[in-house]
């Protein structure tokens, strides 16, 4: 398969893009090194066989002839057995030799080679008196007369060099260690300096127990480069040129290595989760300006794409290779690729190389070359959110969203919050990236509007999130709520007001009971009315229940049982209502008001109820009936009386005291003067303390219905108010 070529205008004017197909028979392909034209790659081309990987022949790739096979090496007797290690692996940067591992002749293993770049004048490295080879070579020099390598003994990795003078010659690893392994490209113009990674393994289990970055002289031998500060384990990943810069890995960071000033930290990019890891191929520009990794997802079982990176290793900025690819102009040609996996740059900075999966879902070489300095300039694109712009959650239920961007966002914020949601900064998992929490229990519900954003370095992207609180029966919630006071004329009427928080809107009936409370209340108001004032300041009223909306409340199931009485039926939107309970022409005695929640499934609720009335002694004192679902729902009840004469109320009740009884009539809680009571302190948090001492309240979580009985102490009568507030939690 030859390789196809898009041209620089098809790109834009800042890139070409090549894939370098793959050899007859084969089916996939990679690129491990470029020439400093770009007209020569090493290559390596297999294909599998179940699922074993068998490469049929090292290759190499130019614009013109395409894809070409280098030759297998002569037979050995001590040929290696790393199939792992093959392919065409390193080149001059002239283009006029390459460094390949290919199958022996008769396949019974691998061996390594130097030729020309269309294999003559070849070099097999088996000059050591026993035959002895390198198997694996990884690196040669610009003037083709050094290589290194390592050889397998006893499945320990051994690293040796070739020089054209003295033939092929042991590294020994520093004491502590047992293998060394140069790392692929990492070696000087001159073949003087070379670098890699030392290992310790375990004999019994193979396993990597230490791992060091070491550099090479011809001076000196091998000397360790040591590790980051909390670090442990060290490894090299690719070389400068002159041998005096060093690009390795030490803990999760990145490291630049400069010789005369040692290690200095890149922090590592952030990938999309935390099962993403370093896997192995980069590389590094001659001035270390540029670096390239690749990430892969190792852990999480899924069959997540490769990513690599463009680091500019001045600023710790990484770029999503294939974002800048659509940066500089690409666009819809790269539609279909993904899994970009680079294993290099070259000396100027202006060429990276490896593989991906092409359209055909094929993994294939690429050699992606940029205008000069383009990389070097290159800034992250905006960010752009990739967590979805919809959420649903329900009403005090918990709440969990994640905000995700892609542009390797350093920073994200969301506002328009619903109530009992809060924003936070987190990363996902062990080094996975910066993300947004939306945690909490929302306490309102509704649609709202959350205006979430995410910066990078080259600044802000923001979004609406359409978040959804919906409803939820399991809500903690004021079912009903009914107060019975005096009713008597001008001010003395019964009042109750209630509000529906912002949320959702709310269905209720509202009722004026009196003549059923007889015979147990021998001066029972005979005929209420009842008027509801809205936000907007309309009134409806009702006289006798069935003269307007007797299909409605027998609906709900809860009708009054007289005539007489008065009932309402509707849909409130969020705001504060106010229902007067009167005597009809005038009439005087003993009334219930009553408002019922008839969405019991609802997120919204009825957040407090407050009914003013006269207090008088025996049964004209004030009660407050509460009756709540089957989960605790926190409240505070107070007991208002002298602060009314602020509100211009005449007569009002001047020491009141609150009762509050279970349904069987035991006394749970009392209390005088508020701030005599337990909990002062949280009535004062929830911002509902009394504004007069003498005035009583109390906090309490409801499990069952109660009942709250407002007097006056030492008998004294007077206007009073006895308030229900729903607060949801306990501070």
């Amino acid at each position: 398969m030859g390789a196809l070529f898009w041209s620089a205008a098809a790109w834009g004017a800042d890139v070409t893009f090549l894939h370098v197909g793959f050899l007859a028979g084969d089916t996939s392909s990679r690129v491990h090194a470029v020439d400093a034209a770009g007209t020569l790659a090493a290559c390596r081309s297999y294909h599998f066989e179940g699922n074993n990987r068998v490469d049929s022949y090292a290759a190499r790739w130019t614009p013109t002839e395409g894809i070409k096979p280098l030759p297998r090496l002569p037979n050995t007797a001590n040929a290696g057995a790393d199939p792992y290690a093959q392919g065409a692996r390193d080149l001059t940067a002239d283009g006029s030799r390459i460094a390949f591992i290919a199958p022996t002749l008769d396949q019974t293993g691998v061996a390594s080679g130097i030729s020309d770049a269309d294999g003559g004048n070849l070099i097999a490295l088996t000059s050591l008196p026993n035959g002895e080879l390198i198997p694996a070579i990884s690196q040669l020099s610009d003037d083709g007369q050094t290589a290194f390598g390592y050889r397998l003994v006893d499945l320990y990795q051994k690293g040796a060099f070739w020089t054209a003078a003295g033939g092929i010659q042991g590294l020994i690893p520093l004491a502590g260690y047992t293998n060394v392994v140069p790392a692929s490209r990492a070696i000087s113009s001159d073949g003087t300096v070379s670098a890699g990674s030392l290992f310790k393994v375990d004999p019994n289990s193979f396993a990597v127990v230490a791992e060091q970055a070491y550099r090479w002289t011809s001076s000196a031998g091998i000397e360790g480069l040591g590790f980051l500060p909390g670090d442990e384990d060290s490894s090299t990943i690719a070389m400068a040129p002159n041998g005096s810069l060093i690009f390795g890995r030490s803990g999760a960071s990145f490291f630049l290595w400069e010789e005369g000033n040692g290690m200095t930290e890149i922090a590592p990019p952030q990938p999309p989760t935390q099962y993403y890891g370093f896997y192995g191929g980069g590389g590094l520009s001659a001035d270390g300006a540029v670096a390239v990794v690749a990430y892969q997802d190792i852990a999480s079982g899924t069959a997540a794409p490769d990513i690599s990176y463009i680091l500019k290793t001045g600023t710790g900025e990484y770029i999503d290779l294939h974002d800048a690819l659509v940066q500089v102009g690409a666009g819809a040609t790269l539609d279909g690729w993904s899994d970009f996996h680079c294993y290099g740059i070259t000396d100027d900075g202006n060429t990276v190389f490896g593989d991906a999966v092409s359209p055909d879902k094929k993994r294939e070489g690429f050699i992606a070359r940029f205008s000069p300095d383009y990389l070097r300039e290159l800034v992250p694109p905006p960010p752009v959110i990739t967590s979805p712009l919809t959420a649903e959650g329900f009403y005090f239920e918990t709440f969990d969203y994640r905000l995700t961007a892609s542009g390797m966002a350093v920073d994200f914020s969301a506002t328009g919050l619903p109530a009992g949601l809060k924003f936070t900064l987190a990363y996902e998992g062990s080094g996975g990236p910066l993300i947004g929490l939306i945690t909490g229990q929302p306490t309102e519900a509704g649609v709202f509007a959350v205006t979430v954003s995410a910066t990078n370095s080259s600044g802000a992207t923001t979004a609406v999130l359409q978040l959804t609180v919906n409803p939820s029966s399991t809500a903690p919630r004021l079912l009903n709520i009914a107060t019975r006071g005096t009713v008597l004329i001008g001010e003395n009427v019964l009042i109750g007001g209630f509000i529906i928080p912002n949320g959702l809107s709310k269905s209720v009936i509202l009722r004026a009971i009196g003549p059923s409370l007889a015979p147990g209340i021998t001066n029972a108001l005979v005929d209420p009315v009842l008027s509801l004032y809205r936000p907007d300041g309309t009134v409806m009223t009702n006289d006798n229940w069935k003269d307007t909306q007797q299909t409605e409340v027998e609906e709900t199931g809860i009708p009054p049982s007289d005539e007489r009485e008065a009932a309402i039926v509707l849909t409130l939107e969020p705001g504060s209502y106010t229902a007067i309970v009167s005597g009809k022409n005038g009439g005087v005695g003993v009334g219930l008001f009553e408002a019922y929640d008839l969405d019991t499934a609802a997120g919204s609720k009825l957040g407090n109820i407050a009914t003013r009335g006269f207090i008088g002694t025996g049964d004209d004192v004030l009660i407050g009936g509460v009756i709540v679902n089957a989960y605790v729902t926190y409240t505070v009840v107070r007991a208002i009386g002298p602060s009314l004469a602020d509100a211009n109320v005449a007569n009002p009740l001047m020491d009141p005291t609150l009762e509050i009884y279970t349904a069987n009539g035991t006394l749970t809680a009392s209390n005088d003067d508020w701030q005599d009571g337990a909990a002062a302190n949280q009535i004062e948090a929830f911002g509902l303390a009394p504004s007069d001492p003498r005035e009583a309240a109390i906090f309490i979580g409801l499990l069952d219905p109660v009942t709250a009985i407002v007097r006056g102490k030492d008998g004294a009568t007077g206007i009073g108010l006895v308030e229900v507030y729903n607060v949801d939690y306990a501070p």
